[in-house]
């Protein structure tokens, strides 16, 4: 879109600064640490999902994935990726 329109009228028109319109830029072409491990995590975090047969919530998950002190970090991730565990009982006939 920038190209059709002048970056610094499409700023002013969202009330965005010039300069955080380019921060943002350069952060979504070069992410930083945090970003690139929850990106590593979130892959581990459907790897281990699908491995338990999509039974396990964010405590497990952390427990499993040897860190469990970013459980609340791993619930975060998990909302995101719409991953929620089935807890629903099982009844067999």
């Amino acid at each position: 879109m920038s190209g059709q329109y002048k970056t610094a009228w499409l700023c002013e028109a969202l009330l965005v600064s010039r300069s955080g319109y380019y921060a943002w830029i350069k952060r979504r072409r070069f992410p930083g640490p945090r970003q690139l491990e929850n990106m590593r995590l979130r892959e581990r975090i459907r790897e281990e999902f699908m491995r338990s047969r999509q039974t396990y919530g964010s405590p497990r998950l952390a427990q499993v994935l040897g860190c469990p002190s970013r459980r609340n970090r791993i619930a975060r991730l998990m909302r995101l990726e719409r991953i929620f565990a089935d807890n629903a009982p099982s009844i067999v006939p």
